[in-house]
């Protein structure tokens, strides 16, 4: 699909009873979004974190104990929560972002709740 990218193969896993493919890649072309800050508009690279979550249907999570803006958002009808969502996590590329460093969750039990509450 982008020729320009290299997959490896690691291997498969198994995880919660679902077959998973493990893939890695060796580089990925473009900048930390973090360095599109500049000095006439350093809130850019959150406003296009946010765009990027809000087009795919996620909310942003606004969670206890948070210290600065938050960084957390959820997806209700996949149940899947991203934390760690800041621009050093974050690609930019051809004016597409891809994330490189967030931490996914499908989150049961307590988390679930904290989430929901949240929202």
């Amino acid at each position: 699909m982008f020729p320009r990218l290299r997959y490896w193969l690691d291997g498969f896993s198994k995880i919660n009873g679902q077959f998973t493919i493990v893939t890695s890649q060796r580089f990925i072309p473009g900048r930390l979004l973090s360095d599109e800050a500049g000095d006439h508009d350093p809130k850019r690279p959150v406003r296009l974190i946010e765009r990027w979550f809000e087009r795919r249907g996620y909310q942003k999570l606004y969670l206890d104990n948070t210290l600065g803006p938050s960084r957390a958002w959820y997806h209700r009808e996949e149940n899947i929560a991203v934390f760690d969502a800041k621009p050093q996590n974050f690609l930019i590329w051809e004016d597409a972002l891809f994330p490189v460093d967030v931490i996914p969750v499908q989150p049961a039990g307590l988390l679930l709740k904290k989430i929901l509450a949240a929202l």
